[in-house]
């Protein structure tokens, strides 16, 4: 959604005053505390600055070079920490239409917060206008950090590139564009030329799907006279420097059927993804990234969904796992070392009940302040991490959803003949899902029960004060939340 340079002085969202308001915090708090505080893992967002046209009465969203700048000039100014990883996101806004509301003030709804459903206010539909954009997430553009003694003294930058799939060739009536393996095997070619290498030192690398606007004729007996293209492109995060030519490599590990309709759980994806990075030779590990594909999966006959198509169309999650093994890229391949093991941990928040007995989430901060403090305690290094989304319905579900490959067959006939209604009444809630290189807790087996002679029980009290003097080094220690 590129917009004219013109947006840059526009008012910003409370998302991105927020960001600088923070920013000159952290600058005063390290100033005056010292090394007495300790930072954990971090995550902050970037949404596009948005203004009224004056001609057409329409809002207008700052494009996304302008929000990657914005993010640039913030990170510079950061001291000791490293992005972990970038997200693009996309947002909604809601905003009333001038044009159809003459009782309200007239006042757009730019300058407020991008969750404006949260006023409680009911506006009809004829007085709405919802916008979508992209945001960023450094980890809205999103980018997590971590601290990291190699970046002490900031002034880093940071730039993006989008790799789209080019068209290859135009039979009669049929376009084909390139696959994802012809995509990284045209962008490495370039980095091995040096034609077009990437300024800098990549972060990671996001797939991204990318609607093409142009159009196919279809057959008019298959339904709709025309067609779009879901495109699959890449955009590659780094930091700002001398080009080191890194190659881009990709495997995606895929849930395993089970039957018919089940598949394994997602917690089982990601344990062989662990032992694949563990058997694989040394290699730079960019980033995971958990994604969404489409599945055709056969349906026997007679059942209701066989009138009409004989195949049920469902999402899997599959993860892909983005590296590269090119030793000879830059001095900092020259060591590669593959990560010992991989294990992850899930934040999600937690859900309370409002008037009409609907799960309602936890603000976000309490969400970001339990990963900082997570993180402080790590045995090891972050490997990345990713924000998703869950759907809660109105009986509550929805961490067992978290865990699933792909909806069950249970879930699908139930959406089906409700007409979506179900969809149409749950809640999206955000989660997130870190990696790490610490290896997983070892759950330690229920101790038989005792035959000894019964020692006196310690009270609920001083139970409490025994864990808390367990672990001093977390709990009495400072912690930054930005």
């Amino acid at each position: 959604m590129e917009q004219s340079a013109s947006l840059a002085s526009s008012k910003p969202s409370e998302s991105s005053q927020h960001s600088s308001q923070t920013s000159s915090k952290t600058k005063s708090s390290e100033h005056d505390k010292g090394n007495e505080v300790v930072p954990g893992l971090l995550y902050y967002e970037f949404l596009p600055l948005v203004r009224r046209s004056k001609t057409t009465g329409l809002l207008e969203f700052q494009g996304f070079n302008d929000v990657v700048e914005r993010a640039s000039d913030w990170y510079r100014q950061i001291c000791g920490y490293r992005v972990v990883s970038m997200e693009t996101v996309q947002f909604k806004f809601r905003d009333r239409d001038p044009a159809s509301s003459s009782s309200s003030s007239g006042e757009a709804k730019g300058e407020r917060s991008l969750r404006s459903d949260e006023d409680g206010t009911r506006l009809p539909l004829s007085a709405q206008k919802h916008y979508y954009g992209d945001g960023l997430r450094q980890a809205v553009r999103q980018v997590w950090l971590f601290p990291c003694e190699a970046h002490i003294n900031g002034g880093v930058e940071l730039g993006y590139l989008d790799l789209v799939p080019q068209l290859v060739e135009r039979p009669a009536g049929c376009t084909r564009y390139e696959t994802v393996p012809d995509l990284l095997e045209r962008f490495n070619a370039e980095q091995a030329t040096g034609a077009r290498p990437v300024p800098g030192k990549v972060i990671g690398v996001e797939s991204r799907d990318v609607r093409q606007p142009e159009k196919m004729r279809r057959d008019v007996d298959q339904g709709d006279g025309f067609g779009y293209f879901q495109l699959f492109s890449l955009r590659v995060f780094f930091y700002r420097g001398l080009p080191t030519r890194e190659r881009i490599q990709i495997r995606d590990v895929v849930p395993k059927p089970l039957d018919d309709y089940a598949f394994e759980e997602f917690p089982c994806v990601l344990k062989r993804a662990s032992q694949w990075l563990q058997s694989e030779s040394p290699l730079k590990l960019y980033n995971l990234q958990t994604l969404f594909v489409k599945a055709k999966i056969d349906v026997p006959p007679g059942t209701a969904l066989s009138r009409k198509v004989r195949t049920l169309v469902r999402y899997l999650k599959v993860l892909r796992i983005v590296y590269s093994t090119f030793p000879e890229s830059a001095a900092d391949f020259a060591s590669l070392r593959s990560p010992r093991c991989m294990s992850h941990r899930v934040f999600m928040p937690a859900l309370t009940r409002d008037g009409r007995d609907l799960p309602v989430a936890e603000a976000i901060r309490a969400l970001k302040a339990d990963m900082s403090l997570w993180s402080v305690g790590l045995r090891g290094n972050i490997l990345c991490a990713e924000s998703l989304t869950v759907d809660y319905d109105p009986s509550g579900r929805g961490p067992s959803k978290i865990n699933a490959s792909a909806p069950s067959k249970s879930e699908i006939m139930a959406a089906t003949n409700a007409g979506g209604a179900a969809q149409r009444r749950a809640r999206v809630v955000l989660y997130f899902r870190v990696y790490t290189d610490a290896p997983e807790p070892v759950q330690k087996a229920a101790a038989p029960p005792s035959t000894s002679v019964s020692r006196p029980r310690m009270s609920a009290n001083s139970d409490a004060l025994s864990s808390r003097s367990s672990v001093p080094a977390v709990t009495n220690r400072k912690c930054r939340i930005m």
